[in-house]
């Protein structure tokens, strides 16, 4: 057999005998293809690889290197010369193991993550931010790349402080649990009337939102209202006077128009009130003092032993005179 003088061969040798003497032919004799399994090594893993088929002496193969270890990428080359397989396995590409660590970081917050299965040098994992830090949300991106893991935070988010939550505000002694009607995104602000807490009071309670809690409420927003039992002492020609509006101001409006003869009938014109988180004031003044005409009431005069009432023909303002005749 071919073997027996190289055992890279296979085949037979032919003899030939001619007057004594032997000759022989080799012609017959071909290298030995691959069969057999070898063992391949891959990142400390090993394990008998054959061909799929039969491998023809001189000729390759490629093999996907996940097939020894499923951590590595490429492919590994099958080689057979004359019976003998070997492999180059240099095109092998290292994946990450359970055994590798990667710092995961989420505004501060810090956790060590590992695989839990073997992983392929370009693939990708996921771990929930909130495992990192309890005020984010969404996914943290981990990928492997030729045995080295990274992260990647951009998918983590501050929690947006939810719709429905409850809030216990106080205001001016009275105290009320008020509901967000909209969801605050982290950072930002939201309202609610003060009305809500207190019916005496206007404008807006904020809301302050930092990863999904609500860390404090502002009422410095809310002002005081005027109601109609709130009395101010206003003086009109030095007589004065406890006045009320006629119905609820809010904060910053005015009640035009009032007379300024409520306050002393011996005045004419208007005066306002204006309401300022909570408290009244007198503004637009207009109030001067009335003259007399001939509807003023007639005066009685005493002259001598006689007395007798006297009227005016004519207007006279105040502080002016006019003289009579009989």
């Amino acid at each position: 057999a071919c073997g027996d003088v190289h055992s890279g061969y296979e085949g037979n040798i032919t003899l030939e005998c001619s007057a004594g003497t032997l000759s022989s032919s080799s012609s017959a004799c071909t290298p030995r293809p691959c069969a057999d399994a070898v063992n391949i090594v891959i990142g400390g893993t090993t394990a008998p690889v054959s061909p799929p088929a039969p491998l023809l002496s001189g000729t390759s193969q490629s093999m996907p290197c996940d097939g020894v270890h499923a951590a590595y990428t490429g492919t590994y080359t099958l080689q057979c010369s004359l019976g003998d397989l070997t492999a180059d396995t240099s095109t092998c590409k290292p994946g990450c193991l359970t055994t590798a660590v990667v710092n995961l970081t989420v505004a501060g917050g810090n956790s060590e993550w590992s695989p839990t299965t073997d992983m392929a040098s370009g693939s990708k994992a996921y771990e929930s931010c909130s495992s990192i830090h309890d005020g984010y949300e969404g996914q943290i991106e981990i990928m492997c790349f030729f045995g080295v893991l990274s992260q990647n935070p951009a998918g983590c988010k501050a929690r947006p402080c939810p719709a429905g939550t409850t809030v216990s505000v106080e205001l001016d002694g009275s105290t009320e649990d008020l509901v967000l009607t909209k969801e605050i995104t982290s950072g930002l602000t939201g309202t609610r009337g003060c009305r809500l807490v207190n019916g005496l009071y206007a404008g807006s309670i904020i809301f302050q939102c930092s990863m999904g809690t609500i860390t404090g409420y502002d009422t410095q927003g809310c002002l005081a209202k005027c109601p109609t039992t709130l009395g101010k002492v206003i003086t009109v020609g030095g007589q004065s006077q406890t006045v009320y509006p006629s119905s609820v101001l809010h904060p910053g409006s005015t009640e035009y128009n009032r007379l300024c003869s409520e306050v002393n009938s011996g005045y004419t014109g208007t005066y306002a009130l204006e309401c300022t988180d909570g408290v009244l004031s007198m503004i637009m003044d207009t109030c001067t003092p009335r003259g007399c005409d001939d509807s003023t009431n007639p005066v009685s005069v005493t002259v001598g032993d006689v007395s007798g009432l006297v009227s005016i023909s004519e207007s006279v303002e105040s502080g002016g005179s006019f003289d009579t005749f009989f």
